[in-house]
């Protein structure tokens, strides 16, 4: 992508395009290496337990953490003469005048050209089809030196688009992937609490002051999925049993994979709300109204409340989530304006996508994708009372409709 975008300024690339490329790859390759084992899942569950004040990252923090701190990452990236600091400023967005860092992290970056079409052959589903090669010879700039797409892309940039909301959709966001998610949090969450409690070495301490330790150490390289999912079943094998019957059940579940069932689900393609006078809010009150349903059935079936769980998301086209109109009024609005895919004609004006009046995200970028979903693991002697409780959210929430 870099490669291509400044050979579109029809000069020949000079030593120092080429350092830039190999920076602009590293940090591409780096860019997720903060992310927690289980990805998100654990780094919620931090959220949640450092909740009263206690320090702690967010991925993209963490891995500028990790280029800091890391001695081998370090001595890697020294050897080569390259300063690690410039390859975090790439991936945190830190240095504003930097434009090619939408190729690490914009609506149209080098991830998501990766992971869509990846993502789609691995599960086997058609929606990550994206027409890479084209849409990497169409790369440009505009006479800001932001990186665009010319206006011949336009179909190819809304396929992509799309491609992205079908993913979100039918993979990242499908039923069991959330039900899994789900109970993986408050598993960690629980560990964490156990571990905090028992002292000790503390191998899941989690805080600021413990990941840079293990950083430094050598030790966080080697912390994976497989460490947590042993932790996991080392608890179950222990008499304390996680200390409460709630979280044994869920763990149990999830490494049986007998997760939760979807009792209940709301999905709508929506325009964003806008408060006023008389002003409803259908997504809110859907929630409202089944998160009230949940916890009556829980107290009517005589299960813990802590067993039905109502998922929500709520997720825009585009980073930004609605059409732009230039200028943005502040310098994260600014930024965000940026990081959305805008066609040209190579050294002009720009215009972002979602303006073009003949593109679908045109009229797209207008709504968001609003969805609920109701999970209920069920104790065992419950097993067979699923349907009652399905039809209790109908009666209750008719505007949620059957689970699929």
């Amino acid at each position: 992508m870099a490669e291509s975008l400044l050979r579109s300024r029809g000069e020949d690339l000079t030593v120092h395009d080429y350092e830039l490329i190999q920076r602009l790859r590293l940090a591409g390759l780096l860019h997720d290496v903060g992310h927690y084992p289980f990805s998100h899942a654990t780094q919620e569950a931090v959220r949640n337990f450092c909740a009263q004040g206690t320090p702690f990252f967010i991925h993209e923090d963490l891995g500028g953490e990790i280029l800091k701190h890391d001695p081998d990452i370090r001595r890697v990236l020294n050897d080569d003469g390259i300063d690690p600091k410039d390859i975090g400023a790439i991936f945190s967005r830190s240095d504003p005048d930097f434009k090619l860092a939408n190729l690490i992290s914009s609506d149209l970056d080098a991830d998501r050209l990766d992971y869509l079409p990846r993502t789609s052959h691995f599960s086997g589903l058609p929606y990550g089809s994206v027409d890479l090669d084209y849409i990497i010879s169409q790369l440009c700039e505009d006479n800001k030196r932001r990186p665009c797409l010319t206006f011949k892309a336009l179909r190819a940039a809304d396929a992509f688009l799309i491609a992205r909301l079908m993913d979100y959709q039918q993979i990242a966001y499908h039923k069991s992937v959330a039900a899994y998610e789900w109970l993986l949090k408050e598993v960690i969450q629980a560990l964490l609490a156990l571990e905090a409690a028992d002292g000790g070495d503390n191998q899941l301490d989690l805080s600021q002051e413990g990941v840079v330790k293990r950083i430094q150490d050598r030790k966080w390289a080697r912390f994976t999925d497989d460490n947590i999912y042993a932790r996991i079943d080392r608890e179950l094998q222990s008499d304390r049993k996680f200390g409460d019957p709630v979280v044994e059940l869920m763990a149990r579940a999830m490494l049986a994979r007998t997760g939760p069932k979807t009792v209940a689900a709301f999905h709508r393609l929506a325009r964003p709300f806008e408060p006023g006078p008389g002003a409803f809010d259908v997504y809110v009150e859907v929630r409202k109204g089944l998160t009230e349903c949940a916890h009556q059935i829980a107290a009517d079936f005589g299960f813990d409340k802590r067993l039905i769980k109502v998922w929500t998301e709520r997720k825009a086209l585009t980073k930004v989530g609605s059409r732009v109109s230039p200028p943005a009024q502040g310098k994260d609005d600014e930024d965000q304006a940026n990081q959305m895919i805008r066609l040209t004609k190579p050294g002009g004006e720009s215009v972002v996508i979602t303006s073009v009046q003949h593109a679908m995200c045109w009229i797209l970028a207008d709504y968001n994708v609003e969805m609920i979903r109701v999970f209920v693991l069920l104790p065992p002697e419950l097993h067979g009372r699923r349907a009652e409780i399905e039809q209790r959210f109908r009666d209750k929430v008719p505007a949620a409709g059957i689970p699929t």
